[in-house]
């Protein structure tokens, strides 16, 4: 294990208090009483870096079971070593060394960790963080991506939106995430801008593994929202509702519907949006023409595919083209 890593483990207390999570009463459910959470523990370490505008926050779990809560940030957990148990509505999700949790903001879910040599990071992602400058990043590199955290940050409680990643086999990932909690609790020049970039970094390295699991996701039936966005992304050119149902095995209304919740859009618009941006893609980095690069994305008319573009960019394709390659 890293000599810092270690440090800053053997430092911060394994039992805490509820208080210190400055927890908000916030509804009585099936599940008892549950709480509203505005920020992370501070881990009882003075030298806690301050991120610019408090945008992400890192603590380790502490022993025993976490109430029924909520938060008001995306958050991150990562099992740098052992086991526990999460529970989201009525699921159990196991983890263990290496995996990862991406959970979305007003999840309400709970924590159970009874054994202290297990180590376990919270790191939690505000809206600072996501701005649009950033989510821009993570769209020109896959429109999953930015509809990922956009899901995340959905404000509607009764969703459990949620996605696992298996990263026990992925070193990258998990140096990225060491390196972030490194610089997080031992502070030197520069380690804002190097937290924040291995931050967007983590993001687009989950994206890549989520991607790279993908066959073996759907062959088990454990997918989820963020695997039908994936499906969509790399088949959306002459892909249907009825092909996509049958490869999740969901009924094509129940997909539909699924979709429509989580992200706010059908499943025509879904694929919609990622023919649009697949188009301006092609503008940019390409001299293939408009004809060319409509008929690579499924368009099989071309004056419909310049009618949807200019209703989408508000400027025709050659005129995206001019601008973007321009600058």
């Amino acid at each position: 294990m890293d000599k810092n890593l270690k440090t800053i483990i053997d430092q911060i207390p394994v039992v805490t208090t509820l208080d210190k999570f400055e927890p908000k009463y916030f509804n009585q459910t099936q599940y008892g009483k549950v709480f509203r959470y505005y920020r992370t523990l501070s881990d009882g370490i003075d030298h806690q870096l301050n991120t610019v505008e408090q945008s992400i926050a890192i603590s380790r779990q502490p022993l025993g079971q976490t109430p029924w809560h909520l938060h008001n940030y995306i958050e991150l957990t990562f099992v740098l070593s052992g086991q526990a148990e999460i529970m989201v509505k009525n699921k159990t999700i196991k983890l263990s060394t290496g995996q990862i949790l991406l959970m979305g903001q007003n999840t309400i879910h709970c924590l159970n960790l009874n054994n202290p040599k297990t180590v376990i990071f919270n790191l939690a992602i505000t809206s600072n963080f996501l701005t649009e400058e950033r989510l821009m990043v993570l769209r020109k590199l896959s429109t999953v991506a930015k509809m990922l955290f956009t899901i995340l940050q959905n404000d509607n409680i009764d969703q459990a939106e949620y996605s696992f990643f298996n990263a026990t086999n992925n070193p990258a990932i998990q140096d990225t995430l060491i390196e972030i909690i490194v610089e997080y609790y031992k502070p030197d020049f520069g380690s804002q801008e190097i937290i924040n970039l291995d931050v967007l970094k983590l993001l687009v390295e989950l994206i890549r593994l989520r991607q790279s699991q993908q066959p073996n996701v759907i062959a088990n039936d454990t997918s989820d929202v963020f695997d039908m966005l994936i499906y969509i992304e790399n088949n959306y050119r002459n892909l249907s509702l009825t092909q996509m149902s049958e490869v999740f095995h969901f009924h094509p209304n129940y997909l539909s519907a699924k979709l429509k919740s989580a992200t706010g859009m059908s499943f025509s618009q879904l694929i919609s949006l990622q023919k649009l941006n697949a188009a301006a893609a092609y503008l940019i980095h390409s001299n293939d023409t408009v004809s060319q690069i409509s008929e690579h994305i499924g368009y099989s008319d071309t004056s419909y595919f310049y009618q949807e573009f200019k209703k989408f960019f508000k400027i025709t394709p050659i005129q995206y083209r001019k601008k973007n390659q321009a600058n």
